[in-house]
């Protein structure tokens, strides 16, 4: 962006900004926030570079009890690195805590099951359910399927008389369900079969593959590029059929509501190059919102991600996928009035069964397909990162705002700021993670005895201790990821 062009001069304009659904977002982008609108503001005022955000108001809405950055193949202190929480200018903020559920507010019940659901969620969230030490807890038999994880079950449970609705063309009974799972694999399967179940005639809407780089058009054919399901693209086969629920995979419009993860309504295909839908999801269009407005969908061309390939190559579809099932990351954000839950594979990171039981507002409307084990309990893992969660339901009063801990000047740690000690002995042991900067911990804050030499880990989310950090001169100078032993890591680098 350039600093002379319009889009400077409206954010110069501009007094107020909200980030929604922040605490998905990597920290790095946060900095980039900061560090852009200081360069925009500073032509203003050069005193606005000094300030925060150039002396923005900026409002950061969000649930850190949900899901936090995705990161490949990342370990939970690389996760918790990437939280808004560790970003340099997360001090500069004052938290601000809501305390009524809003879908519960507005779901029809009993208020005193409601109330109860609402506070079981927030328990869930928080990770204060009794659970084992790989995290499984007990779900509430009222809100698992008796099938156990029959897919057939939790279909029909999710999307009665399916025909019967497809026929009186009722769009809005299917744009508020879903089906829920944590894995892309699983969705595309559950997917699959509902698809074929789904009545109407299908439009086969097949993709253009194709390499970027001429040179590798003879060592990659086109037939292997279809063959290719990337996260995040549509698939090189688009079955289609009237008023099947599917959900956009790029932002394309977004003033006319056409953004990533929209759910639209198929109406038809004109001659395989246009896609004609509904909006499905918002606010309806007497409200200021988009949905019921009808929208025509090109193809377009889209990239897999940079280096996911070792060469290059683009696939011309519409950027949609079917979307009776989404992933549960695919979910957050949005509200709907059925859901049923895939636990085949139990969810693996940070906030993830959270997200998937709070998308409605009553415990009626909520359904765990989960096997049961030999005792007849449904229990499934409940990932928490206590460290990622900036205030629980047994804090501070939700009127009385809570100043986020102050970064001190020149520290570029990644552990927690509040756990600092100023005071503290510089001179502890190394630890496996010497490259990282740091400084000391207070004893109260670990399960060190006070008075010895070690140091909690920057990169552990757990602040174990590697007491028996000893670092060689040599391996020090030479490559920290083979030379260290295994008396050099934490428990969480384990």
């Amino acid at each position: 962006m350039k600093a002379q062009s319009q889009l400077a001069a409206l954010i110069r304009r501009a007094r107020l900004i909200v980030w929604d659904e922040a605490p998905m977002m990597h920290r790095y982008q946060l900095e980039a926030l900061d560090l852009t609108l200081r360069d925009v503001m500073k032509t203003v005022d050069p005193n606005l570079e000094k300030k925060p955000f150039g002396g923005k108001v900026v409002v950061l809405a969000g649930d850190f009890r949900q899901t936090l950055p995705v990161l490949k193949k990342a370990s939970r202190a690389q996760i918790l690195d990437a939280a808004l929480t560790r970003a340099d200018c997360w001090g500069k903020f004052t938290i601000f805590r809501l305390s009524e559920n809003m879908r519960v507010a507005n779901a029809i019940g009993d208020r005193s099951e409601l109330e109860a659901f609402a506070a079981w969620l927030l328990r869930l969230g928080e990770g204060a359910l009794d659970h084992d030490a790989d995290d499984s807890i007990t779900l509430e038999p009222e809100m698992c399927m008796e099938e156990g994880a029959d897919l057939d079950a939790l279909v029909d449970w999710v999307f009665p008389d399916l025909a019967s609705r497809c026929q009186a063309r009722d769009g809005a009974w299917l744009a508020e369900r879903a089906i829920l799972a944590p894995l892309n694999a699983r969705v595309d399967k559950i997917n699959d079969a509902i698809s074929e179940a789904f009545p109407g005639d299908a439009w086969e809407c097949a993709s253009a593959d194709a390499t970027v780089e001429s040179d590798d058009a003879l060592a990659v054919p086109t037939e292997l590029l279809n063959t290719f399901d990337v996260s995040g693209m549509p698939k090189h086969k688009l079955n289609l059929k009237a008023y099947m629920p599917v959900m956009l995979l790029r932002n394309l419009n977004p003033r006319a509501g056409l953004c990533n993860g929209t759910r639209l309504l198929v109406h038809e295909v004109i001659n395989g190059r246009l896609l004609k839908a509904e909006i499905a999801s918002g606010m309806p269009v007497d409200q200021g919102g988009h949905r019921g407005n009808i929208v025509y969908i090109p193809r377009i061309t889209l990239y897999p991600e940079e280096g996911a390939f070792p060469f290059e190559w683009c696939r011309r579809q519409f950027p949609v996928r079917v979307a009776f099932a989404m992933s549960i990351n695919k979910s957050q954000g949005q509200t709907l009035a059925r859901v049923g839950v895939d636990l085949t594979d139990s969810c693996f990171t940070h906030g993830q069964l959270y997200v998937a039981a709070s998308r409605v507002g009553n415990a009626a409307h909520l359904r765990f397909a989960v096997e049961p084990n030999e005792d007849g309990d449904f229990r499934t893992r409940n990932v928490v990162f206590r460290e990622a969660l900036t205030t629980t339901s047994a804090d501070a009063p939700a009127d009385a705002p809570v100043a986020a801990p102050q970064r001190a000047d020149g520290d570029d740690s990644n552990a927690n700021p509040e756990d600092y000690d100023d005071e503290a002995s510089p001179d502890l042991a190394p630890r496996h993670d010497w490259w990282l900067p740091r400084r000391p911990m207070r004893a109260a804050d670990t399960s060190a005895p006070p008075g010895t030499e070690a140091e909690c880990c920057a990169c552990s989310a757990g602040y174990a201790f590697c007491a028996h950090a000893r670092v060689s001169r040599a391996a020090q100078m030479g490559n920290h990821e083979s030379e260290r032993s295994p008396d050099m890591m934490c428990g969480e680098c384990e």
